[in-house]
């Protein structure tokens, strides 16, 4: 049974990252398309390092799962973000990989 716990405890280290929140910033930039990747790229004013081990650290990407019925209502809200140069923050959790690229992933926004 100790051998188990240990075990769990070893991969239950692995598969969860650490939640980050980035400082409260200006959207700089807003990129859609592609064929490599189905989301949007986001950068701001102000870019942090999430520390979740992520190759490319210039912009947060925000992905578009099938379902998603939160997709357009974040899109929306940080390109009025953008137009009106009001601050957002992001919760990062993860990766995600384009190519030989990996991206921090947002997975909150907070307005």
């Amino acid at each position: 049974m100790k051998y188990l716990f240990v075990v769990c405890l070893f991969f239950s280290a692995f598969s969860h990252s650490e939640a980050f929140y980035s400082q409260s910033s200006v959207v700089s930039s807003l990129s859609l398309g592609g064929t490599s990747f189905s989301g949007f790229r986001v950068k701001l004013e102000t870019m942090e390092d999430p520390g979740q081990g992520c190759n490319h650290n210039s912009w947060y990407m925000y992905e578009h799962i099938d379902g998603d019925a939160n997709y357009n209502a974040v899109y929306s809200t940080l390109l009025s973000s953008s137009l009106s140069e009001r601050s957002v923050s992001f919760q990062i959790i993860d990766c995600i990989t384009v190519g030989e690229r990996t991206y921090p992933k947002i997975t909150h926004v907070y307005y």
